[in-house]
């Protein structure tokens, strides 16, 4: 039970993670000016 429930965290932080780069990148790529 303790494993599966830390293996649920892991693959929610990693979703998390990806989720948080890809808004991170959207707002970098929306301020720099494109060339």
């Amino acid at each position: 039970m303790y494993c599966n429930s830390q293996r649920v965290d892991m693959h929610e932080a990693y979703i998390f993670g990806e989720f948080l780069v890809e808004a991170v990148f959207q707002t970098w790529s929306t301020m720099i000016p494109k060339p």
